[in-house]
């Protein structure tokens, strides 16, 4: 008898176990239980108490976010201070220095008025002796100034300026028939400022307000 393909895949399906014709629909193997619910149903009691354990780990969670707040902000404050605390020992480090050389500037500047008022009254020979030395002063004068101002010492020279009591001290009054009351007649000695700290104030002389018609003044600098 003639033995086909046909014939053959007819035997062969015939032949397989009924059990394994019936894997090809997802179903599981026989004798194997199907599986349950993960887990049972949580009663009153225990959705209580993982409902106070959440509430405390939220806490805590606050808790250590605001400690994280107040430490970041304290750490930033001490480095801000440090940083200014640095700042100034830098800038002002000069300061007790500056305060020392003031007097010689002042010397300086004392020694060329003085000469140039001698020049009213000396003889022209001896004008030329001196002229020479008030050019070498005037050198160290315009050196020094340039040294001080490129470390930040700034000059405080108020002439013709509304009185500031911060940066001027008033040694004296007087009438004067242009400035307005209150300005700075006469520069006595100059000021200095390192940065904007105040070496030293201007000494200076004020213009007192106008007579009234009473014949008195009115109220002086404060």
């Amino acid at each position: 008898m003639m033995w086909d393909e046909e014939t053959a895949r007819r035997e062969a399906h015939h032949s397989l176990p009924a059990e394994a014709e019936g894997r090809g629909d997802g179903l599981a193997p026989a004798g194997q239980d199907d599986p349950g619910p993960v887990g049972g149903a949580l009663d009153a009691d225990e959705r209580a108490m993982l409902h106070r354990q959440l509430e405390e780990a939220i806490k805590k969670a606050e808790e250590h976010w605001a400690l994280y707040v107040r430490t970041r902000a304290d750490a930033e404050n001490t480095i801000r201070r440090a940083e200014r605390e640095a700042d100034n020992a830098r800038r002002f480090a000069l300061e007790r220095f500056v305060q020392e050389l003031l007097p010689v500037k002042d010397s300086l500047e004392l020694g060329a008025q003085a000469v140039l008022q001698a020049e009213q009254t000396m003889p022209a020979e001896e004008w030329q002796r001196l002229h020479s030395l008030l050019e070498g002063s005037g050198l160290t004068l315009r050196l020094l100034t340039g040294i001080l101002e490129r470390h930040g010492v700034r000059e405080i020279n108020p002439l013709g300026e509304a009185f500031d009591p911060t940066h001027h001290e008033a040694v004296a009054m007087e009438s004067h028939p242009e400035l307005p009351a209150h300005h700075v007649v006469r520069v006595m000695q100059k000021g200095y400022a390192l940065h904007d700290r105040l070496l030293r104030p201007a000494m200076v002389v004020v213009a007192s307000p106008a007579p009234t018609e009473s014949g008195t003044e009115g109220d002086g600098v404060e």
